[in-house]
């Protein structure tokens, strides 16, 4: 996990510059590229993960690291600070909200969810 953190503190200037042009797709595309690319475990993949999350997500900080096997629902309604990991087979759905912080590893399979749940219309047998 370090090197990888290392690897894009290292080419922030080019991911940068990869940021700034990939602007011009809309977020479908990035939506779409997200899934696609769920299940890859390599940098490639993690850059795109990380690009799809600064195009789609209402904010994004630098440094983050996305492992494989990340489910992602409403991310327009994510916010993500700097240095943040979230490792393989986490579901995240922030239809309600989520702000993940600065220095943040968040563990494999956890759940985050920020929707409520209605229970009274629920019948018992």
């Amino acid at each position: 996990m370090r090197r990888k953190r290392e690897l894009i503190e290292k080419y922030s200037f080019f991911i940068n510059f990869i940021i700034k042009i990939s602007r011009f797709f809309p977020n479908k595309f990035y939506l779409k590229l997200l899934k696609l690319i769920r299940s890859h475990d390599n940098y490639l993949a993690i850059f795109l993960r990380y690009l799809c999350l600064k195009n789609c997500a209402e904010s994004c900080g630098n440094n983050v690291v996305v492992f494989s096997n990340v489910y992602f629902f409403n991310i327009q309604k994510l916010k993500i600070g700097d240095n943040v990991s979230i490792h393989p087979f986490c579901y995240i759905e922030s239809s309600g909200g989520i702000e993940i912080g600065n220095d943040v590893s968040i563990a494999h399979n956890s759940t985050l969810m920020s929707e409520e749940h209605i229970y009274s219309n629920i019948k018992k047998i």
